[in-house]
């Protein structure tokens, strides 16, 4: 069989074969380079090395969909990560096929609720996918654990509101879950809910709708069961509703003994409300229930206007960030701003790849908050907002700056690995060994020097996609030498010089 992830250009298709128009001959430079864009998801490639050569393998965490499950340390920067080994015995050309249309699904999904791709490893016997590990297990081993003792609504408000974050950034990426229950929801030890498992999930458009039988038995939604018609995204509002439902009264909304059983109870579409009421469930928290499994999927709510029901207002614990309260991080975004494509480039590699959660949690929290209408990316008009009372009259201009700068794929939003590259800076978190790893990364062919084939084989580019000196130009910001490609000294060079900036910028 051959490589199952593909080669490094896979996702050339994400910038549809268009070049940015250069608007500004103030900025030529600049914006001559800046037409290099890419994903910051493309840097989760298949790796053609040994798995073994970069990861060592701990404890077994369980069997998952198309084999089983392990933990792994990352020898490069030391994190515990999952790993996913999949045996090439029996896996047909469709297994195959469904795990690359998986695989994909999540490069496209940038979101702290979803889980993170890192990499992928393939040898003769079987394939590797490393992934973030979250320790705290699936959301059904905790319900299975508590027995009786229900969710408060406070506890159950924290999990809805994450899940539906995930699935409100899924829905305005045009992908459909299909197959949302408490077995695919994963609870991480910092009280971060994250979403796995998209192997049914579907790229939909709103005017066609999905078409199939998908799901899992007690969540499925009344449109999906209905062989002659299609259904909409808001199949996954209802799965929410029933995995909320069950949160708050520990009983499935749609039960049987069978599965046909269970069917039946939802086509027909009622539920008990005694069950919430015995609970004494809040009014608000009724409604929201009520709104999301509303049987007719076009009077159904969003997963935007479900979190911005009165309950999760009333069950909120969230301590909220200001960019007034983070100067550092102000101040690493005018830095990255102000400095060269490849230190960008590599920063995003550093930030993805290599930084650990805790030094990303500022930039989280502080992404989180901009983000007013919860789709898991900035605009320009959410930045200007939060940067407003900061920048004053020269927000628009500043803001400007930043997205030429950190709008990495040329989107016109700023997604949550864009916003960790520029933010993040230089402290603690470039370090000599992060550079090396960076460098090893980029120098595709271990000569100890980057070229610009080599970028390009990184960033996902074929030939003529961007004409050749773009990239001559991306080359000579930092070739010191002038030989065309860039050492390992000229790459420090560029990284710890922004970090001497940095520094002056703060004295």
């Amino acid at each position: 069989m051959g490589n199952l992830c593909g080669g490094a250009n896979q996702s050339v298709s994400n910038f549809g074969g268009q070049v940015p128009s250069v608007q500004s001959k103030g900025f030529k430079k600049e914006l001559k380079t800046s037409n290099v864009r890419f994903k910051v998801s493309q840097f989760a490639v298949l790796n053609t090395s040994k798995f073994t050569d970069h990861y060592e393998i701990g404890d077994f965490l369980g069997e998952g969909g198309f084999g089983s499950v392990s933990e792994c340390k990352h020898k490069a920067s030391q994190q515990m990560r999952a790993v996913k080994l999949i045996s090439k015995e029996g896996f047909t050309d469709q297994m195959r096929l469904d795990f690359i249309h998986e695989t994909d699904i999540l490069k496209r999904l940038a979101h702290q609720n979803i889980i993170t791709i890192y990499e992928m490893f393939e040898d003769q016997a079987q394939f590797y996918l490393v992934t973030e590990l979250c320790k705290g297990g699936d959301l059904f081993e905790e319900i299975s654990r508590r027995g009786n003792q229900l969710f408060s609504e406070g506890e159950a408000a924290h999990i809805m509101r994450e899940c539906l974050l995930a699935i409100n950034h899924c829905h305005s990426e045009k992908i459909c879950h299909r197959d949302l229950k408490p077995e695919n929801i994963l609870l991480d030890t910092d009280n971060r809910v994250k979403l796995i498992d998209f192997g049914t999930a579907e790229s939909f458009d709103k005017q066609q709708g999905m078409e199939g039988l998908i799901g899992t038995a007690y969540y499925i939604a009344p449109e999906v069961l209905n062989e002659k018609g299609s259904y909409s995204e808001k199949c996954d509002i209802w799965s929410l509703g029933v995995i909320l439902y069950m949160l708050l009264t520990g009983i499935p909304p749609f039960n049987g003994r069978t599965e046909d059983e269970i069917f039946k109870a939802i086509k027909k579409g009622t539920y008990a409300i005694t069950h919430l009421t015995k609970r004494k469930l809040s009014s608000s928290g009724q409604d929201l229930i009520k709104k999301m499994l509303t049987y007719n999927s076009a009077n159904r709510c969003t997963a935007g206007e479900a979190l911005n029901h009165a309950w999760f207002k009333e069950n909120s614990k969230i301590t909220k960030a200001t960019l007034e309260e983070s100067s550092e991080l102000v101040a690493n975004l005018k830095t990255f701003h102000e400095s060269q494509k490849l230190h960008r480039i590599a920063m995003s590699y550093i930030t993805s790849q290599l930084a650990n959660k805790e030094e990303m949690k500022n930039a989280e929290k502080i992404f989180r908050e901009l983000d007013v209408n919860n789709d898991g990316k900035i605009d320009r008009e959410e930045l200007i907002r939060g940067f407003r009372p900061i920048y004053g009259d020269l927000c628009e201009q500043e803001v400007n700056k930043i997205f030429r700068a950190a709008d990495l794929d040329g989107s016109g939003q700023i997604d949550i690995n864009e916003w960790k590259a520029a933010t993040a800076g230089q402290k603690g978190v470039v370090t000599k060994e992060r550079l090396q790893k960076a460098f090893e990364f980029f120098d595709k062919d271990k000569s100890g020097s980057i070229s610009i084939a080599e970028l390009k084989e990184a960033l996902g580019y074929k030939d003529g996609l961007i004409e050749e000196s773009v990239w001559e130009n991306l080359i000579k910001e930092v070739d010191g030498d002038s030989n065309g490609e860039i050492d390992f000294e000229e790459f420090s060079n560029m990284m710890m010089l922004i970090a001497e900036n940095v520094s002056s910028k703060k004295a």
